[in-house]
């Protein structure tokens, strides 16, 4: 009697064992229906960090595309041993994300977003305003005249407002954009136009592309990862994964993974991450760069996310001396009002939203009046 229980037992247990495995094969290919190729090489892997996987991305192109200089290469992108990437001079481009949008691009010679060819560095008796930032403030989604410093231009009858904004780039590479670069123009005003989504960028060796960083040490902030290497020599370094290993094989481990790594990634948009305490550090940087320059330093938040940010970061202006105009709210307000300032299906702004925006700051501006003049 007690073998036959036995018996039964270890059968009722093997039947467990194979329904949770055919369940498992089942989801594996039910999924595996779903994703192309380039929707897996997006998928994690087991083994490798976000830098070696945006890495491996960048690799994987197609044949035509291996030798850009992003993730996703642009025709307005080149590559910059100090700063991983810039903007391409006297660029004119169609830029077209399918469903998205299809709009034109230009630069200027000195590589900043629209066809202003004035000699920046003799500009005399207007004020000079410069906005630095990531693809909001290039204005990826939207044609020349529709960016929101663009039309700033055109508001600030008495100034110049001169767009220094670079795809992907985070604060780090804003920083040394500024102290490579952009002093030489002698701005008046510096205006860091801040997303907390670029936080992670901080700490990364690799995101659209290879870049420097910052590392915290006993002196303050030291530079990492410089200089880039070109994307032939990059190319011929190895990016490992073991792709044999289940782990790797299973699309469904691999989406597990992603989810894993998104719920982990929250914890850097905390008031004590590290990765907030270093991004915090490279803002102080750049204002005292700033001011040694004699050009006052305006820190702008343009995101609505991680509002439980906000607060430190208007303190962190307190803290600096600085003007802050946090965008966080008014951009919520729009958004819950229904207004569709944001592309869908993309974070990106629409023509509507940089519209929005640019009155905005143009009325925070117009606040600062010791140093801003409006009409």
């Amino acid at each position: 009697m007690v073998e036959r229980q036995n018996h039964f037992s270890n059968f009722k247990i093997l039947s467990y064992i194979f329904a949770v495995i055919s369940a498992f094969l089942f989801l594996e290919v039910s999924v595996r229906y779903y994703y192309s190729s380039a929707d897996l090489l997006y998928l994690p892997y087991y083994g490798l960090s976000s830098e070696q996987h945006h890495f491996l991305i960048w690799k994987s192109r197609p044949e035509n595309n291996k030798y850009s200089t992003i993730t996703s290469p642009y025709s307005f992108d080149i590559h910059d041993e100090k700063l991983g990437w810039k903007v391409k001079p006297n660029a004119r481009v169609k830029h077209i994300k399918p469903g998205l949008w299809d709009v034109s691009i230009s630069t200027n010679k000195h590589g900043l977003r629209g066809k202003n060819t004035d000699d920046l560095l003799n500009l005399n008796n207007r004020l000079k305003i410069g906005f630095i930032g990531a693809s909001q403030t290039f204005g990826e989604s939207v044609n020349d005249n529709e960016v929101y410093v663009s039309l700033l231009d055109k508001k600030l009858d008495d100034a110049q407002v001169l767009n220094f904004g670079v795809r992907g780039y985070g604060t780090d590479q804003m920083l040394l954009y500024y102290e490579n670069e952009i002093k030489d123009y002698a701005l008046d005003v510096i205006v860091l136009a801040f997303a907390f989504h670029h936080i992670p960028r901080n700490t990364s060796s690799f995101t659209f592309y290879a870049k420097p960083y910052f590392v915290k040490d006993e002196t303050g902030l030291s530079l990492a990862g410089s200089p880039i290497p070109n994307q032939y020599d990059l190319f011929d370094h190895n990016a490992g994964v073991d792709r044999i290993s289940f782990m790797n094989k299973s699309v469904v481990m691999r989406i597990l993974l992603r989810y894993f790594r998104n719920y982990q990634e929250k914890s850097i948009f905390t008031v004590n991450s590290k990765v907030w305490e270093l991004t915090k550090l490279v803002i102080k940087n750049f204002a005292e760069s700033a001011r040694q320059n004699n050009t006052h330093f305006v820190l702008l938040n343009i995101e609505h996310n991680y509002s439980q940010l906000e607060q430190d970061f208007e303190n962190l202006g307190k803290e600096l001396g600085i003007y802050t105009i946090n965008l966080g709210p008014k951009i919520r307000e729009s958004l819950s009002a229904g207004e569709e300032i944001q592309i869908q299906k993309d974070n990106h702004w629409s023509a509507l939203g940089h519209e929005k925006i640019a009155d905005a700051i143009y009325t925070e501006l117009c606040n600062i009046k010791h140093v801003v003049k409006c009409s």
